[in-house]
């Protein structure tokens, strides 16, 4: 699936959207000492690192593939019902 790492992310990265601080990473401020410290953290706590690495693996289970395909054709077919129930029927 990927890599085990913790993600240190800005709240301004795109990264925001995936990185739930504490629980799948770690977010701080762009600046390099709030880096070093979240950084330094990490290196520190073994627990929290091991439990940000296996929280993180388990939400990006639902950005697989699979999972995606899924949600599209729920989207998909959720759609398809309600043309057809608007008396489109191709």
């Amino acid at each position: 699936m990927g890599v085990p790492v913790v993600v240190v992310s800005s709240p301004e990265s795109a990264a925001s959207d995936l990185v739930e601080d504490g629980e799948t990473g770690l977010t701080c401020e762009p600046k390099p000492d709030k880096l070093a410290s979240a950084i330094g953290l990490l290196l520190d706590d073994v627990g929290l690192r091991k439990t940000i690495v296996a929280n993180a693996s388990e939400s990006m289970k639902n950005y697989s593939w699979d999972s995606i395909v899924e949600r599209m054709e729920a989207v998909y077919s959720a759609a398809a019902g309600k043309r057809r129930s608007r008396g489109f029927n191709p």
